[in-house]
């Protein structure tokens, strides 16, 4: 089964802390690299409740998210720097379709003995 994942869901999984959640899971290599990123068998049930939690937040909220802050210096110089705050503003039912897809693939994954794969 393969789950693809929007610019929008990706953007909510980090804001929302999703990724950096993930991280602190045994996982083999970095979540939020762009790299796969290996989730064994024993890290399947924990990350399915960071994805659990991360669904309980989005029920009845409008949440965004900055992506450029003139203040804090642009993490893209090549953007400019024209004094504009960028921000994300989250499709929360497009994020919460791709919650339960992961969900999905992560429960499957364990209780058929298997790992998965994530690259964000």
């Amino acid at each position: 089964m393969r789950v693809a994942i929007s610019p929008n869901s990706t953007h909510a999984l980090l804001g929302h802390g999703v990724v950096d959640a993930l991280n602190q899971l045994p996982v083999e290599g970095r979540v939020g690299s762009g790299l796969p990123v290996v989730i064994p068998p024993v890290a399947l049930e924990p990350a399915s409740h960071v994805l659990y939690e991360a669904d309980r937040h989005t029920y009845g909220r409008v949440w965004e998210f900055v992506v450029e802050d003139p203040a804090a210096g642009s993490p893209h110089p090549e953007a400019g720097s024209d004094g504009i705050e960028y921000r994300v503003r989250v499709d929360n039912r497009e994020f919460q379709v791709t919650l339960a897809r992961l969900q999905y693939l992560l429960t499957t994954s364990r209780s058929a003995g298997l790992g998965a794969w994530i690259r964000i």
